[in-house]
């Protein structure tokens, strides 16, 4: 009977120890995971299109929107910036005096850029053919609606410490002019597809950062702007 005891109490122990080990691989892998599609690189060839098209630009960044002459937003700068993630063919498709749901335009929005997509697994936490690929726009942020602002003579706060896009916030159809808004008294959601944040770049166009999802908003505000004043180091890690 002891021995029998002691065997059943030996499996328990043997059992408890696996299953331990068990839940900690998965925690293991779960973390490789989530790393592996955080590297998902199209966050640098964003930051890179940003730059070619500012030198063929004259060193200004495309508007946050192709806009109509009565200032309404038609299409959305992941249009304009098509020929710079070798996508000119689907470029040259658009009708740029129409609006991104026109009888035309619309037809083009299935076959988003793989460029747009969430990395890896994330993609079915989205929609079809849209994207949390973002910019914030607003008075002192890195883009306005029908300009784009000057690399070289627009961003004092420096170009290593002002956000330049976000992958965060709500999804929307690629070619849809909606971006996160900024207003100085407003709370700002770029919450990220990652627990650990929302993965963004800055306007020197240096790899990306991950922004907390808890992260505080009056410093992110102060990362935001481009012409605060602030001189601070980024709360996050590259």
């Amino acid at each position: 009977m002891a021995r029998r005891k002691w065997i059943v109490a030996a499996v328990v122990v043997g059992f408890s120890a696996v299953v331990g080990v068990t839940f900690a691989l998965s925690a293991a892998v779960e973390r490789v995971r989530e790393s592996a599609a955080r590297v998902h690189c199209n966050l640098a060839q964003v930051g890179l299109a940003f730059h070619n098209y500012a030198d063929s630009h004259e060193g200004n960044l495309p508007p946050a929107a192709v806009c109509a002459p009565d200032g309404r937003p038609l299409l959305s700068w992941r249009v304009l910036i098509l020929p710079y993630i070798e996508e000119e063919p689907r470029f040259k498709q658009f009708k740029m005096d129409e609006p991104w749901d026109s009888e035309h335009n619309l037809k083009l929005l299935d076959g988003m850029p793989k460029t747009y997509a969430a990395p890896w697994k994330k993609i079915v936490d989205i929609p079809p053919n849209h994207t949390v690929l973002h910019v914030f726009v607003g008075k002192g942020a890195a883009f306005e609606w029908n300009r784009g602002l000057n690399l070289k003579t627009d961003f004092p706060d420096g170009s290593s410490e002002t956000l330049l896009y976000v992958e965060g916030g709500s999804p929307v159809p690629w070619t849809k002019p909606e971006e996160i808004p900024f207003e100085p008294d407003q709370p700002i959601n770029c919450r990220g597809l990652f627990k650990s944040g929302a993965r963004s770049g800055t306007v020197d166009g240096h790899g990306y950062r991950i922004i907390p999802n808890d992260c505080d908003q009056e410093i992110l505000r102060a990362a935001i702007t481009r012409d605060g004043g602030e001189k601070l180091k980024l709360p996050w890690d590259p």
